[in-house]
C-alpha cells in the first residue's frame, strides 16, 4: 500500500466528494463527517510519502498513474507524479489546513449555505484534490488541468455566498481564464519544441538540445 501512497492523497478526497455528492441529495448531516474522514485519509497518505521520500537515496520518488512507464523516448506518455522534500512538504500544509477547515466547518456552512451542504463539500474536496495535485505533477499538461479543477471549484465556492457573490465569481472567471489560457498556450509551445510534456523530460531536452536561447521557449516561459 504504501507503493501508492501518492495516488491515495488523491484517491480519498475525490472518493469523498462523490459520497458527499450523493449524501447531500437525503443525508446531508453525513457530508461533514465524510469530508473530515477524506481528509484524514489524504493526511495519512502524504505523510506516508514524505517517510518514503526521506528513505529515497534521490530523497524524491514517482508516481506514474494507469501502469504506464517512461521509458519511451521523449520521457514516455504516462502521467507522472514526483514527490520531493519542498512539494510533499507543501501540499501537507495544503491538506493540513483543508483538514483543519473541515473539521470546524459543520456551523459556518450550516448557517451560510443552508441546505447546500452536499454541494459544499463536493467541491472543497475537489478543490483540495486539486491544490495537492499541483503540489506534486510532473506533467506540465496535467498541471493545467489541475489549476482548472482548483479554479472551477473555487468559482463554485464563491457562488454559494450572498447576492454579491455573483458579481465577484464573475469577475473571478474572466480573470482566471485569461490566466489560464496563457498557460495552455505556453504549454503548446513547449510540446512543440520538446515533444514531451513531462517536466523532467522537457528539462533533459532543454539541456542536451540547448533550447534554453531559443526565442519560442522564452516566449513559452514568460
Amino acid at each position: 500500500m504504501s507503493e501508492n501512497s501518492i495516488a491515495l492523497i488523491f484517491a480519498f478526497p475525490l472518493f469523498g466528494a462523490v459520497l458527499c455528492a450523493l449524501a447531500g441529495r437525503s443525508a446531508r448531516n453525513l457530508c461533514h463527517p465524510i469530508s473530515v474522514v477524506s481528509l484524514v485519509g489524504a493526511l495519512w497518505g502524504g505523510i506516508e510519502t514524505l517517510r518514503r521520500v526521506i528513505a529515497s537515496d534521490a530523497n524524491e520518488i514517482s508516481y506514474i498513474l494507469g501502469g504506464w512507464t517512461l521509458d519511451s523516448f521523449p520521457r514516455g506518455v504516462g502521467i507522472e507524479f514526483r514527490a520531493d522534500y519542498l512539494g510533499t512538504l507543501i501540499m501537507l500544509v495544503v491538506v493540513g489546513v483543508a483538514f483543519l477547515v473541515a473539521l470546524y466547518s459543520k456551523l459556518p456552512v450550516a448557517e451560510e449555505t443552508p441546505e447546500k451542504e452536499g454541494s459544499f463539500y463536493t467541491l472543497f474536496l475537489l478543490q483540495v484534490t486539486g491544490l495537492a495535485g499541483i503540489c506534486l505533477t510532473g506533467d506540465a499538461f496535467n498541471l493545467y488541468v489541475l489549476i482548472e479543477v482548483a479554479a472551477l471549484t473555487g468559482y463554485g465556492l464563491i457562488a454559494m455566498g450572498s447576492a454579491r457573490a455573483a458579481a465577484a465569481t464573475f469577475n473571478y472567471v474572466i480573470l482566471g481564464t485569461i490566466g489560464a489560457s496563457f498557460y495552455l498556450l505556453g504549454v503548446g509551445y513547449v510540446y512543440v519544441k520538446t515533444g514531451t510534456l513531462n517536466m523532467v523530460g522537457i528539462r533533459e531536452i532543454i539541456e542536451a538540445q540547448n533550447l534554453a536561447d531559443s526565442a519560442t521557449m522564452q516566449v513559452a516561459f514568460v
